[in-house]
Parts: structure tokens; C-alpha cells; sequence
């Protein structure tokens, strides 16, 4: 087996776990062949700013893409959170129903991919713990 052989077998293989690892999460959802697709985002920064990115990435054995995504995801649910807590808290006393988070994103209403709705659940459950 040549180098590039072997290297296309340990993507396979990383492929493959990456699968079994979201069916975890996401358990039976059925996936469209648009929810599959991978698209680019774009995220302007200051040099050091990429330069630091670039390095704690390689630190955890990563690239600037994979770890700019795993953050975006990580922290996506925290911001709603924190917003909804800081909006409640504002109200004090005369805050007549507290608002979670769940509530504030009504998925149920939204036009998005069964996908994308479990993938938010996740995060909520993973964030807020319910």
C-alpha cells in the first residue's frame, strides 16, 4: 500500500466514525442530501488574531477550519443562553414568565432541516441541560 492509499484509508476510517459519532447525537434523523453538503463560511479577522487560531488548532492536533466550526457550535447555544438569562434578568421582579431558550428559538415554527433542528437540541440539552 502506498502513502496515498494509506492515507485515503485512515480518512475512510475517521469518515466512518465521524458518521457513527452523529448518529449518536442525532439518533434517526434522516438526512437530506442538501443537509450534507459542505459549505464555506467566511470569518474576517486581524493577522494575529488567524495567527493565534492557527496555533492553539495545531496544538490540539486540528486545522483553523475544523476548530472554528467545533467553537461556532460550542459557543452558538451559549450566546442564545446567555442573551435570554441577561434579557430575563433585566425585568427582575416584574417579569412575568421566564423565557428558555428552547422557547426563544421556537424551532417548531422555523422553516429549518430536521437536521439542523436536532442539531440545536443537542446543543441545548449539552448547554443548558434540558
Amino acid at each position: 500500500m502506498n502513502i496515498f492509499s494509506a492515507f485515503g484509508a485512515q480518512v475512510a476510517q475517521r469518515d466512518i466514525q465521524e458518521s457513527e459519532d452523529q448518529k449518536e447525537v442525532f439518533g434517526n434523523v434522516e438526512y437530506r442530501d442538501q443537509d450534507l453538503e459542505i459549505k464555506p463560511i467566511t470569518v474576517k479577522a486581524m493577522a494575529y488574531e488567524i495567527e493565534a487560531l492557527d496555533y492553539i488548532a495545531s496544538k490540539l492536533d486540528g486545522n483553523r477550519s475544523n476548530f472554528v466550526k467545533d467553537l461556532f457550535l460550542t459557543y452558538m447555544v451559549t450566546a442564545v443562553r446567555d442573551y435570554v438569562e441577561s434579557y430575563d434578568s433585566y425585568f427582575g421582579d416584574q417579569q412575568i414568565l421566564p423565557i428558555s431558550v428552547r422557547d426563544f428559538l421556537e424551532l417548531e415554527k422555523s422553516s429549518l432541516s430536521d437536521a439542523s433542528k436536532a442539531l440545536i437540541e443537542s446543543l441545548i440539552v449539552e448547554v443548558c441541560g434540558a
